[in-house]
């Protein structure tokens, strides 16, 4: 048997379902940024960033000209669809989860209503 996904496939996976890795990509969509720029635009501090951003970087999923210099993506295009492919299975498996939910809450109506039938066909027959 073979192992579906590679360990560095699986850390990419991880690297795309973190929301806070997620959403530095999302941001470096519009262009290169600041680490300075990407907090802001997150609401935190450019040290809380700091090692997402490292991460990206040390997965090739972000690159810097220098040290201090802006973030970029390194293959934006294709960052930009996985983030899009990304966002429809969610919606899709939300979507599931929400049909799968109602029919349970109908099937368990169903249920409820044939116990009280039969409670109250009992109750007439005594």
């Amino acid at each position: 048997m073979t192992d579906l996904a590679s360990e560095e496939d699986l850390h990419l996976f991880r690297l795309f379902a973190a929301q806070e890795t997620r959403r530095i990509m999302e941001a470096l969509l519009e262009g290169p940024l600041q680490q300075k720029d990407i907090a802001e635009e997150l609401g935190v501090t450019p040290q809380a960033v700091s090692p997402a951003i490292k991460r990206l970087e040390a997965a090739g999923i972000t690159v810097r000209a220098s040290a201090r210099g802006p973030v970029s993506l390194k293959h934006h295009d294709a960052t930009a669809q996985l983030l899009q492919m990304e966002a429809r299975l969610f919606a899709e498996i939300q979507d599931e989860r929400a049909k799968r939910s109602a029919r349970r809450v109908r099937e368990l109506r169903k249920r409820g209503m044939k116990r009280r039938a039969s409670v109250e066909g009992r109750a007439e027959s005594a």
